[in-house]
């Protein structure tokens, strides 16, 4: 089971992280994919934290098109449509599974719209490779109790890779849960199949998986984003040494949607963008019904909502 640090504005922050990855794991998992051309997820580009919060500044950050923090204004948008929204039956109410914290500024959106549509006592897990964004986000945790509907959060931090989490721990007695994957993380992952597998495999039915991607819409014009931003080779190069850094090539393979970057003959970073169509055929290919989905009015950021069968 899950081991929770209640959050109130009465209460000291514990920055006990109860589970710690294992560097010498995550070090000797480099090498195997290294040795086989390629990094599988886009965890190694978060083994240092400043980077990725460097590239959260206005439109330095890809994932930023038609306007700053896209993903997170399309998330605003139905918050303040208040309890009329068609989202928060997905989430209100649900122990709240986030898989990727990071700046956790969506993240938090989810927490913060729920407080405000009148839930008191919110159940939180947050998984994540990297212990200062979860560290992070238990301060923000702290800071939300601290406004005049005084809620009360239980926060489970995982610092750990998804796939080392099992069904079982993530029960929360008969509460239901919502896993929630933001920011376009799901595009990162190698292997497609194999991370909707294991959404199937920790995902319980009757249990909701709210995702946010980019579209392809635009994938001309993103490469240009990735290619000529020169902050990106800190991201996803910041577990080599800047003095042994070599030329990046990128490359765009228009009619998949897959953006990778390759150092050294080695595909060090990969971004998917889907069509809304193709998503939800690959989720509900792995037991899921389609529920619900929302795009930006520049076609370009997207949310799908689905329901384990």
């Amino acid at each position: 089971m899950n081991k929770f640090i209640p959050i109130s504005k009465d209460s000291p922050v514990n920055y006990k992280i109860y589970e710690e990855a294992d560097k010498n794991l995550m070090d000797a998992r480099l090498e195997i994919e290294k040795q086989q051309g390629f990094l599988n997820g886009g965890e190694q580009c978060f083994r240092d934290d400043y980077p990725w919060y460097r590239l959260n500044i206005g439109y330095t950050n890809p994932l930023n098109f038609g306007e700053v923090h896209a993903e997170l204004e399309l998330l605003k948008k139905h918050v303040r449509m208040g309890a009329d929204d068609a989202i928060p039956p997905y989430f209100k109410n649900k122990h709240l599974i986030f898989y990727g914290i990071g700046v956790g500024d969506t993240e938090i959106e989810f927490v913060d719209w729920a407080i405000k549509l009148g839930q008191k006592e919110i159940f939180i897990t947050g998984i994540d490779i990297n212990k200062k964004f979860l560290e992070n986000f238990i301060i923000a945790l702290k800071n939300r109790s601290i406004e005049p509907d005084e809620p009360i959060m239980h926060f489970s931090p995982r610092n750990a890779l998804f796939e080392q989490i099992t069904k079982k721990e993530l029960a929360l007695n008969k509460t239901n849960n919502a896993h929630i994957c933001l920011g376009g993380t799901i595009g990162n992952f190698k292997n497609q199949n194999e991370l909707f597998e294991m959404f199937s495999n920790l995902i319980n039915t009757g249990d909701s998986l709210i995702l946010s991607f980019q579209l392809k819409n635009n994938i001309e014009w993103i490469i240009k984003k990735y290619q000529e931003n020169p902050l990106y080779p800190d991201f996803i190069l910041n577990y080599i040494p800047t003095n042994e850094r070599k030329e990046i090539y990128w490359t765009m393979n228009n009619k998949i949607g897959v953006i990778t970057a390759k150092h050294e003959n080695i595909e060090v970073f990969r971004t998917t963008k889907y069509s809304k169509e193709e998503l939800k055929e690959i989720v509900s290919s792995k037991g899921f019904k389609f529920c619900y989905e929302d795009i930006d009015r520049y076609n370009n950021s997207c949310i799908q909502i689905f329901e384990k069968i």
